[in-house]
């Protein structure tokens, strides 16, 4: 299993939670295995049962990946949702809102992207914002280009 995370914690988001992709691998070096055996060729069975269970162990991982995936998006969308509704909103700083739906719109969660703040869009404002230290170093700005 720690071989399966290492090797998946290496991959982009969406190559990490193809489970379905490490099933079917999983599925057709059991065969292999099958076919050597009653071959007896027991070298090339033992390195397809070996690669069987590496990819069962990559389909677990992946499996665990999508659903963490999936519940980080609901979440991700559900404080969205809070954010935006018309009625009773949650109150947050207008530059971390159009920050916040902005990302939401460039990952591809929403068909729209936020609306800018009345006095435009301050990025220095987000960073410190998102700072531990901002309050122990007092107000410092970042170059943004």
């Amino acid at each position: 299993m720690n071989r399966a995370r290492q090797e998946l914690g290496d991959l982009t988001l969406s190559q990490a939670s193809q489970y379905k992709k490490y099933q079917n691998q999983a599925i057709r070096e059991g065969k292999r295995t099958d076919r050597a055996l009653a071959v007896n060729k027991l070298e090339e069975a033992l390195q397809a049962k070996q690669l069987q269970l590496l990819n069962q162990a990559r389909a677990r991982v992946a499996f665990d990946n999508a659903l963490r995936i999936k519940k980080l998006r609901t979440k991700l969308i559900d404080n969205l949702n809070r954010m935006t509704r018309p009625k009773n909103p949650i109150t947050i700083e207008p530059n971390m809102r159009y920050f916040y739906a902005h990302m939401a719109y460039q990952m591809g969660l929403t068909k729209y992207d936020g609306l800018e703040p009345v006095d435009g869009f301050d990025m220095n404002a987000v960073i410190n914002a998102l700072d531990p230290d901002a309050d122990i170093l007092g107000d410092k700005k970042y170059y943004i280009p």
